[in-house]
C-alpha cells in the first residue's frame, strides 16, 4: 500500500504525478501552465521569459541623402566607351585623352593591360595653377603605362606589373611630376 491508498469519504481519488509518476490524492496536485497536473515537489512557476514579447529593430537611418547625379559616361582616346563612378574616371585596357572641362581628376586603370597603354593630359583655358590629376594602376599587367603631358612631355612610365600611383600637377605653362610611389597590392 502506498502513500495514498486510504479511503477518503469527501470524494477524493487517488490519481498519478505527471511528471514523477508517484501516488497521491487529486486534492494534493497542482495543475501547471501546460496543463499538467503534478505534486507539490515537481510543481514549478512558469518561466518569467516565456511572457517577454519581441519587437522588430527599427533599421532605417534618421536622415540619407540621394545618390548623386554624376555623368556616368565618357570616351577614351580612341573613342571607346568608359566609365566614371563617383568622380573617379575607371578605364580598362584602353588608352585615354584626359581634359579638364570633361574628366574627372582621378583616374584608375583596374584591369590587367594587354598592351602598352598611354594616357595623353591636355591643357586648355580651363586648366588653372595646381591643378592636380591622380592615375592609379591597380591591376598590373604585362605592360607599360604612360603618363604624358602635350604640355610637358613624358611624365612618367609606370612599368610592366607594377601597381602605382602617379601625381601630377599643372603649374600655369606645363603639367610636372609631382609624387611617384608604388602600391603592395
Amino acid at each position: 500500500m502506498g502513500n495514498a491508498d486510504y479511503l477518503k469519504f469527501d470524494g477524493d481519488w487517488n490519481a498519478l504525478c505527471d511528471r514523477c509518476g508517484f501516488k497521491f490524492k487529486a486534492s494534493e496536485l497542482k495543475e501547471t501552465w501546460d496543463n499538467l497536473r503534478v505534486c507539490k515537489s515537481c510543481w514549478e512557476p512558469r518561466h518569467p521569459q516565456d511572457f517577454l514579447r519581441g519587437f522588430p529593430d527599427d533599421s532605417s537611418v534618421p536622415w540619407s541623402r540621394p545618390d548623386s547625379d554624376a555623368d556616368t559616361s565618357a570616351t577614351d582616346i580612341d573613342g571607346n566607351s568608359i566609365s566614371t563612378i563617383n568622380a573617379i574616371e575607371l578605364v580598362d585596357d584602353a588608352g585615354f585623352a584626359w581634359e579638364k572641362s570633361t574628366h574627372h581628376p582621378i583616374i584608375e586603370y583596374y584591369t590587367a593591360l594587354t598592351a602598352n597603354r598611354q594616357i595623353l593630359i591636355t591643357a586648355s583655358a580651363s586648366s588653372s595653377t595646381r591643378d592636380r590629376i591622380i592615375v592609379y594602376r591597380t591591376a598590373g599587367g604585362a605592360f607599360t603605362l604612360t603618363v604624358q603631358a602635350v604640355a610637358g612631355g613624358v611624365l612618367k612610365i609606370i612599368p610592366a606589373s607594377v601597381n602605382a600611383v602617379v601625381i601630377i600637377e599643372y603649374d600655369g605653362t606645363l603639367w610636372k611630376l609631382v609624387d611617384y610611389y608604388t602600391l603592395g597590392l
